[in-house]
């Protein structure tokens, strides 16, 4: 008999909130919540929201080519007043990003878009939010794969 188990990877949305704690959101249960309880919605694509994911390293480039490129995309999750300011995409900033730069490719090949073109997004409050936070004692630094 072995004690060694095989490694179990939570993806979490690690930030501080406004009073300077480190928090771990659970990705994927947030995710089936989210599919399951909120209404597909539209946002406006921001580029210099995606400027400043590049410039701040929010995304990382060899992810958003490997990753999510060869990916079918999925709709983001936005949650309104994170950190008590203004809204956050907690899930989807390569998703994010990569629709931006589709966009931005086909405006500087010439074509016309019909219309304002948005992200399919779940937005979610902060009280929903805050259902899928992680304790810290939970966590063990093997487990975590940072979104």
């Amino acid at each position: 008999m072995t004690d060694d188990l095989p490694a179990t990877r939570t993806e979490v949305f690690r930030y501080t909130d406004e009073f300077g704690n480190e928090k771990f959101l659970a990705v994927a249960p947030l995710r089936r919540w989210a599919e399951s309880n909120c209404e597909l919605k539209g946002i406006p694509i921001d580029v210099r929201k995606v400027e400043d994911m590049f410039e701040n390293e929010t995304i990382d480039q060899e992810h958003l080519r490997r990753h999510t490129m060869t990916r079918d995309p999925r709709p983001i999750i936005v949650c309104e007043n994170f950190r008590g300011m203004a809204s956050e995409i907690v899930d989807g900033n390569h998703t994010y990003a990569a629709m931006a730069t589709a966009v931005a490719l086909a405006e500087r090949s010439g074509m016309r878009l019909p219309m304002e073109p948005t992200v399919p997004v779940y937005v979610i409050t902060r009280a929903q939010m805050e259902r899928f936070l992680l304790p810290p004692e939970a966590l063990l630094p093997s487990t975590l794969a940072d979104n």
